[in-house]
């Protein structure tokens, strides 16, 4: 229904959101409307795109458009028998008539980044340079990510991540840079939505890791068209952790820079075998560990499209300190044992070499007995840490989890044998 239509002027959006640039053609906003309700009005959430000149308007979280009403236009309604008769070819449009003074043309205009307000962070990184050469290489080696992992990832360098504050008075300023290696963000198409930028220094200016953009994922194969043709996707929470598995010759490995899913993902691997290989993090003060909550959320979601979830949980903090502290030899040895890749197959029950006192170790800190091991694909009743809700979730086999022996020869993989 027309009536139904969102009504936008443009006065309406500047006095939502009064601090928003006012340069160029292409103007960015916070959404009014009510689906976008309860967000913070800030550049981060200007997610509602407007062309001042033509008057449309297209939101990209909640979808919205329209067209500013200050731009409507009346239309002709012709009669019925004119319709038909344009139809038929038998009439034509009728045309303004050209004057002589408007027969004069312009110079043409070339388009450029900053004639058509390419967001920032996509123009640092047009300029960046693939970080194979740089800095930002030694970097990764030093953390046992070698160049050709990082170059098929399509990993760049940027030397001068620029860092703004505000001076008190509504304006910015520069307050430093810093030298980061930068991951690209992709959406289901394979196209460029963001980046994330890692600082390589151990002092420098902003966080450790900055995102810019929103709604997409870091491939390891710099695209999803491999996940697409895949029969199995592991999916982690950093990029740098999604390298270090892809070092160890896992393929492709996503990473959706942080712990939320994008809507679009679970839809896009339906029917795949999943493999959540959230970080292994310290319990927080309600005693949760924040990796666990997230797989435990993403679980049922990536089900609810026919997926089968298995999950990994790395020995150490994430996957990336499992492949320095032991080297990218055993970790490809573990992760390349059938009963890693074949998420169908139930995993061996542990041997008394794996066992300490008639504990089953492994647990990450969650010991159980030997007795209450299983290894046997079911059901079992998971409850949210966060909400609390029971549901039930299928398992093919148990996860795999780490132990450290005196030597790398006797290093070996347990078995996680009971829900978290």
């Amino acid at each position: 229904m027309i009536e139904d239509r969102p009504i936008l002027t443009l006065a309406d959006l500047e006095a939502f959101d009064p601090r928003a640039p006012a340069r160029g053609k292409e103007r960015r906003f916070c959404c009014p409307l009510p689906a976008c309700q309860g967000k913070r009005l800030d550049g981060t959430h200007r997610s509602l795109s407007v062309n001042v000149e033509s008057g449309a308007w297209h939101c990209w979280r909640c979808q919205g458009a329209g067209k500013l009403q200050e731009r409507w236009e009346p239309r002709e309604r012709p009669s019925s028998r004119n319709r038909a008769r344009r139809a038929f070819g038998l009439i034509t449009p009728a045309r303004a008539p050209v004057h002589a003074a408007a027969v004069t043309a312009a110079p043409p205009t070339v388009a450029t980044e900053e004639t058509v307000k390419t967001p920032k962070w996509r123009i640092m990184w047009n300029k960046a340079p693939s970080v194979v050469g740089t800095l930002g290489e030694r970097y990764l080696l030093a953390r046992g990510i070698t160049a050709d992992v990082a170059r098929a990832a399509g990993v760049r360098y940027v030397d001068r991540w620029p860092h703004w504050v505000t001076d008190g008075v509504g304006g910015w300023q520069l307050d430093g840079t810093s030298r980061r290696v930068v991951f690209p963000i992709v959406d289901q198409a394979g196209e460029l939505v963001g980046i994330q930028g890692r600082a390589i220094d151990p002092e420098h200016h902003g966080e450790k890791v900055v995102t810019r953009g929103w709604g997409g994922v870091f491939s390891t194969t710099g695209g999803m068209e491999d996940v697409a043709t895949g029969q199995r996707a592991v999916i982690v929470e950093a990029p740098i952790d999604a390298l270090s598995l892809a070092t160890a010759g896992v393929r492709p490995v996503l990473a959706t820079c942080g712990t939320s899913v994008p809507d679009w993902l679970p839809r896009a691997l339906a029917f795949k075998q999943i493999v959540l290989g959230h970080d292994n993090d310290e319990p927080d003060h309600l005693g949760e560990r924040p990796g666990e909550v997230a797989a435990l959320k993403a679980a049922p979601v990536f089900r609810s499209f026919g997926a089968i979830v298995e999950r990994w949980r790395p020995a150490l903090k994430d996957w990336n300190d499992v492949l320095m502290r032991y080297g990218s030899d055993v970790l490809r040895h573990e992760l390349a044992d059938d009963h890693v890749d074949d998420v169908e197959q139930p995993a061996p029950a542990p041997t008394t070499q794996d066992v300490v006192n008639n504990v089953a170790v492994g647990n990450d800190g969650d010991q159980g007995v030997v007795d209450n091991h299983t290894t046997e694909p079911g059901w079992i009743e998971i409850r949210d840490p966060v909400t609390g809700e029971r549901f039930e979730i299928e398992t093919a086999s148990c996860p795999p989890s780490w132990r450290a022996s005196e030597t790398k020869e006797t290093y070996q993989r347990q078995l996680w044998g009971h829900p978290p």
